[in-house]
Order: structure tokens, then C-alpha cells, then sequence
């Protein structure tokens, strides 16, 4: 027998779950289509696992979203420990936009963005999921919020601190 949980998985996750927007943001992620499929898929089914945590009102994108982000991670963390990371997961594709004519400008770009990647693994979790939260995901202060479970201010404090230990790291 469906329960209210269900009734609103259908109306209101399902076509979060089924839409371009979570498969665009998995391959932005992935940068591998099969990958991403791989993401959604898990995406899914954890949302439908843990449907009875979604309370109504809430920001339902906000939820589907950081299910997504947290599969990726999963994901990542499992080809990094098997040693099977892929060129795919530390390339940028502003790289390939770059003039083929001018080599040494795409490598200088490839490694700033490297370097990024690596400078954002040494941040504190709380710093990392913010600020993925904020720029990765394009979320608002309160969507932020939301996904992560804390109040806007802690969001925003947490923001501005993570960009700043970004600074210090990178300069």
C-alpha cells in the first residue's frame, strides 16, 4: 500500500530523478556518460531508500542533488582506492577549448586546475560540501542549507572560511 512518502516520490522526486539536469550535472562531474548513468542509477536508489527522511516543503532539488553529490564522491573514492583514476576525473574541458596552437597556455591550465582539485581535498569535509554545495551545485544560501542540514549563517560563515583557507593554500 503507497504511503503519503511514496505518493509524493512519484510527483515530486521522480521527475528530478528522470530529468536532464541531475544526468547534466553526474557528466559534469563524471566527465564520462557511462559514469554518470552509473551515478543516477545510484542517485535513485538511494533516494528511494531513504524517501521517509524527506519531509515535504523542503527543497526536493537541494535533497536529490546532494544524494548525486555524494554518489559521485562514493564513486570517485572507489576508483581512487582501486588505482583506476581516470584522466577523465583531473582533466577540464576549458582545456580542450584552448588553441591547439598555443600548447604551453593548456598545460598551464590543466595544472591550475589539478592543483585546485588537490587544494580542495585538503580542506576540512565541512569546508569541501560547502563550498560544492554553493559553487559546484550552484545552490543558494538556503538550498545550501538545506541539503547540508545546518542554518544559513553557519552556510555563510563556512563559505567564507573555505574560500579563505583556499587562498592560503593556493598562494
Amino acid at each position: 500500500m503507497p504511503t503519503h512518502n511514496d505518493d509524493f516520490f512519484r510527483t515530486d522526486v521522480l521527475p528530478i530523478l528522470t530529468g536532464e539536469g541531475l544526468f547534466g550535472f553526474a557528466l559534469r562531474k563524471t566527465r564520462d556518460r557511462d559514469d554518470a548513468h552509473d551515478v543516477v542509477q545510484r542517485t535513485s536508489m538511494r533516494a528511494w531508500r531513504f524517501r521517509h527522511t524527506l519531509t515535504p516543503g523542503t527543497s526536493v532539488r537541494a535533497w536529490v542533488f546532494t544524494i548525486c553529490l555524494h554518489e559521485f564522491c562514493g564513486l570517485y573514492n572507489e576508483r581512487r582506492r582501486d588505482g583506476a583514476r581516470s584522466a577523465a576525473y583531473w582533466s577540464d574541458p576549458s582545456v580542450d577549448q584552448v588553441s591547439a596552437l598555443d600548447p604551453e597556455s593548456a598545460l598551464d591550465r590543466a595544472q591550475e586546475v589539478k592543483e585546485l582539485y588537490g587544494d580542495l581535498e585538503t580542506l576540512t569535509p565541512e569546508f569541501r560540501h560547502t563550498l560544492l554545495c554553493r559553487y559546484g551545485m550552484d545552490m543558494n544560501v538556503r538550498e545550501a542549507a538545506e541539503a547540508l542540514g545546518m542554518p544559513p549563517g553557519t552556510v555563510m560563515s563556512q563559505t567564507y572560511r573555505g574560500i579563505r583557507a583556499l587562498r592560503k593554500i593556493a598562494v
